[in-house]
C-alpha cells in the first residue's frame, strides 16, 4: 500500500505543471461516535459518562503540498477521549498517521485518504477499577472538507475504523464524525 501511495504520489507531480507550495502544519480537531467501550461511569455527584471508541480530541503536525488545483497533506499527531475527574479518569488513547489527497477548489478542500492509528489503548484509572488494554494498530477510511483562509482552515472529517483487542476477538467500531482547525505556516 505504501508503494502504491508513493507511485500515485509521484506520477501526479510528474504530471503537474504548477509549481509546488509547500506549507507546515499545526492542527487540531473534536471527534465523536463510536462503540461505547465503558459504559455508565458514575461520578461522586451523580452523574455518569460514557468512553466511545471513535470520540476524543487531537492535536496534530503535519505538512502539505499545494498543487494548481489538488493537494496532498500528512499529519501525525496524538488523540485521547474517554472521561476525566477529580478523583479518576478512563481514557482511549492513540496516535494517529494520516494521509488526505483533495481537490481544490478557491479554497475549499474535498478530499480522502487514510488514517494509521498507532498504539491504541484504553487506560482506566477509577476509584473502583484501574488497568489497560491494548488493541492492534489499525488503519481506516478518511473523507474530508476543509475550508482554508490564507494561513487558516477549518473542516470537517468522518473517518471510517474500528479497533481490535490485542488479546481477544473483541472489536468496537470507532467510525466518528470531527471538526477541525489547521494553522498553516
Amino acid at each position: 500500500m505504501k508503494k502504491t501511495l508513493l507511485l500515485i504520489t509521484l506520477g501526479l507531480a510528474a504530471n503537474s505543471h504548477a509549481e509546488v507550495k509547500t506549507n507546515g502544519i499545526l492542527g487540531g480537531g473534536l471527534a465523536f461516535g463510536g462503540d461505547t467501550m465503558i459504559e455508565d461511569i458514575r461520578f461522586d455527584d451523580g452523574s455518569s459518562d460514557d468512553v466511545d471508541a471513535g470520540e476524543g480530541f487531537w492535536v496534530d503536525i503535519g505538512v502539505r503540498l499545494d498543487f494548481e488545483t489538488w493537494a496532498l497533506k500528512g499529519t501525525t499527531g496524538y488523540k485521547t477521549g474517554g472521561t476525566f475527574a477529580a478523583n479518576g479518569d478512563a481514557t482511549f488513547n492513540r496516535f494517529p498517521l494520516t494521509f488526505v489527497a483533495a481537490y481544490n477548489v478557491n479554497g475549499h478542500y474535498f478530499g480522502g485518504g487514510f488514517t494509521h492509528e498507532m498504539n491504541p489503548e484504553l487506560d482506566i484509572d477509577l476509584p473502583y477499577i484501574s488497568g489497560t488494554a491494548d488493541f492492534d494498530d489499525t488503519t481506516g477510511l478518511v473523507l474530508e472538507y476543509e475550508n482554508n483562509y490564507d494561513r487558516w482552515g477549518w473542516g470537517v472529517r468522518y473517518t471510517d475504523i474500528s479497533y481490535q483487542h490485542s488479546d481477544s476477538t473483541l472489536k468496537f467500531d470507532g467510525n466518528n464524525i470531527a471538526a477541525f482547525a489547521h494553522f498553516y505556516f
